[in-house]
């Protein structure tokens, strides 16, 4: 059996300047670079601004990598990036003849302020770019080694489609996998409930119950017909989750004709206890007889017997009559046992785009859109 040594955590240092002539055109005055300070230590740009998070004793420190205790402690001090670097770190050859003189067979390398830098970068495209242009070099640098030196794709999931397409460049360009930071650009791990939007929507939802808004399940529901002509009423959502959110009504009012016609839907949610709203866009489809069977049968006698009595969106002559037929019905259904009517059905809204809104001082409100795509949902901040 064929026994391998692998060095499964290599890392190397990214030479100074490598997002300026690695990233695409259209970053190059925006990119992250490594550059002397005022103070004769480097410092760490990113988007034309010095680090917060990445130090210059971080940077010397990376630099005085594998070096005794005292002069790590000095190259710290100095704050030199590339200076004292190791050459195994930064030239291709030099790590190959480490592997040699220690016995190890592959590296799997993987960058060292790719693992900095992130942590303050909000724009996706921004990281994405800057991904991009680490994996072009790394793929380069390993190149020659005859596949001992392993390349690892930097990937960022601001936008996973686009992510998912780097990864497929960047393997076909020799990588052999990627790896993701343990955080979001949010600065959330990736686990983490907000990157949910079904979860967020129901813990708003919860939090307005708990605030006393009155009826936190009024939802304004907007259709159109063929023609384009918008309309829009409330109705009253009756269960939200992962397949949707569900609302019940008479497939012969205008709202019902109007999503036979064009199934395009969207709906709004305002509390304003508790300063924010939720948008809703998507399609709609009908809820299975069944379900709308079991939710009829947890309606009000009163309720279910207006519904016999109306044909919702008709035109009709008095309210005296409307009564009259309702009293009517009553008496012929005398008994808690009031069948449904088959045009009194159930539509359920399948959301591809969730916004959340949440008030803040001086109108500099926050938004949060969430599109839903195949591989999942993505994230964006919107102006307000």
């Amino acid at each position: 059996m064929l026994e391998l040594v692998i060095d499964a955590d290599g890392h190397v240092l990214e030479p100074p300047d490598l997002w300026e002539r690695y990233v695409d055109p259209a970053y190059r005055g925006r990119a992250i670079r490594v550059r002397r300070g005022a103070d004769g230590r480097d410092l760490l740009e990113i988007d034309g601004r010095p680090a917060r998070l990445t130090t210059p004793e971080m940077l010397g420190g990376f630099g005085g990598m594998g070096k005794p205790m005292e002069d790590l402690a000095r190259a710290c001090v100095a704050g030199r990036y590339a200076e004292s670097a190791p050459a195994a770190a930064v030239d291709p050859a030099a790590r190959l003849a480490l592997l040699d003189r220690d016995g190890i067979d592959a590296a799997i390398l993987y960058p060292s302020l790719g693992l900095q830098w992130e942590a303050e970068v909000s724009d996706p495209a921004y990281a994405l770019a800057h991904c991009r242009a680490y994996n072009r070099w790394i793929e380069e640098f390993a190149a020659g080694s005859g596949g001992r030196l392993v390349p690892i794709a930097h990937l960022s999931l601001g936008d996973p489609r686009e992510a998912a397409l780097e990864l497929r460049r960047a393997v076909g360009a020799g990588a052999r996998g990627g790896f993701l930071l343990p955080f979001t650009l949010s600065g959330l791990p990736h686990g983490h409930p907000a990157h949910d939007p079904l979860r967020r929507f129901r813990r708003w939802f919860d939090e307005a119950r708990r605030a006393g808004v009155p009826l936190p399940e009024a939802m304004a529901l907007a259709t159109a017909d063929t023609a384009g002509r918008p309309s829009v009423r409330f109705v009253l959502l009756k269960e939200a989750d992962e397949h949707g959110f569900v609302f019940f009504t008479d497939a012969r009012s205008r709202k019902g004709r109007e999503l036979r016609e064009n199934p395009r839907a969207s709906a709004a949610l305002f509390w304003d206890a508790i300063g924010k709203q939720v948008r809703l866009e998507g399609r709609t489809e009908g809820v299975a007889p069944a379900e709308v069977d079991r939710y009829w049968k947890t309606r009000p006698r009163e309720s279910r017997l207006a519904a016999l009595s109306s044909t919702q969106s008709a035109p009709i002559a008095s309210r005296a009559s409307l009564v009259a037929t309702w009293r009517k019905l009553a008496r012929r259904h005398p008994t808690d046992d009031v069948p449904r009517p088959a045009y009194w059905t159930g539509f359920r809204l399948v959301p591809d785009a969730i916004e959340f809104w949440r008030h803040r001082d001086h109108r500099l409100h926050e938004r949060e859109l969430f599109v839903r795509t195949r591989r999942g949902w993505t994230r964006t901040l919107l102006q307000p």
